[in-house]
């Protein structure tokens, strides 16, 4: 796979590797350093699956003795590092309940500001008893899929081409599903010590969407991802609309964390008509950029409204 730089940051909560402190690596050789990859290894298959199936290089290793420890370490990149758009996935093989909790309540609004989504892995299976979360912010992936002597779960692959997808749109344009999975020979389940080859037909793999599980489909020997919903997607509807799929809550964090971060240094400045008139016309030129790569649909308005800022609020 020929390597391509993203905007896209991946974030690897990587519980093996506590010395990896925010550590960012060029490719799968600058992370092994003088190791070798090891299948069983969560985080050296999520290496695999990024650098080499995916072919993306902006990753950004969390790591911690424990799962409360990567995400700290997590929320002080991003605090120091603030990133318009970023993944952030698991490094084990699976996620549990308790700990797609802990991860989810970690990456929303990150020192009053940036907000991140998830993609989560649970085993292969036949329904969507084992999805991990429900939740407008992650999407979940199921299984996982064979390399060679290489295990490698789906979150990590999904993640890395939903990066790669964002560096060709310029934005996360695209939804990750019915994305080609370059080099997969099956996919199944795995229980950290043997892999366990499972069919899958386009049928299956649509009613674990439905259910707001993400996995796979065989087209004429190809893998594709499949699976276009987050995890809060249930029995084929979902309460708010904004969370039907994935892409359009990518969408909404990075024009929100884009605005943050382009204007936290002016803010605070004596407010004057100019300025308003500035960040209007900048957001608008940007949102009507975005319509035109087909990132948005419709026709997008910013505008400034008294009514919300009214006098007693910015007195207090």
């Amino acid at each position: 796979v020929t390597p391509v730089s993203t905007d896209t940051v991946i974030a690897v909560l990587a519980r093996d590797k506590p010395g990896l402190n925010a550590a960012t690596f060029a490719d799968l050789s600058a992370y092994l350093g003088e190791e070798t990859i090891n299948p069983s290894s969560a985080c050296d298959m999520c290496a695999y699956a990024l650098y080499v199936t995916a072919g993306v290089n902006n990753v950004v290793w969390c790591g911690g003795p424990t799962l409360s420890d990567c995400l700290d370490t997590f929320k002080y990149y991003m605090t120091s590092n603030p990133k318009v758009s970023c993944i952030v996935i698991d490094g084990a093989f699976e996620t549990s309940k308790e700990d797609a909790a802990t991860i989810l309540a970690g990456i929303k609004k990150i020192d009053g500001h940036w907000d991140a989504t998830a993609i989560l892995n649970c085993n292969a299976a036949e329904d969507a008893s084992g999805k991990p979360c429900s939740s407008e912010d992650a999407v979940v992936t199921m299984g996982f899929i064979k390399v060679g002597e290489n295990i490698l779960p789906l979150s990590a692959i999904r993640a890395g081409l939903c990066a790669r997808s964002d560096a060709e749109y310029g934005a996360p344009a695209r939804s990750g599903g019915n994305l080609p999975i370059p080099n997969a020979e099956s996919w199944g389940s795995y229980d950290s010590k043997s892999f366990t080859e499972m069919p899958i037909n386009e049928t299956m793999a649509t009613s674990l969407s439905a259910d707001g599980v993400c996995a796979v489909v065989n087209f004429s020997g190809t893998y594709h991802t499949w699976g276009d919903h987050t995890s809060l997607f249930a029995a084929g509807t979902v309460s708010d609309e904004r969370a039907r799929f994935d892409n359009s809550v990518r969408m909404l964090y990075s024009i929100t964390n884009r605005f943050q971060l382009k204007y936290r240094a002016s803010i605070d400045s004596p407010f004057t008509l100019q300025m308003r008139n500035d960040i209007i016309n900048e957001q608008l030129d940007y949102l009507n950029g975005l319509v035109a790569k087909g990132a948005l649909i419709g026709k997008p308005t910013c505008e400034f409204r008294a009514i919300d800022n009214p006098k007693d609020s910015i007195q207090k």
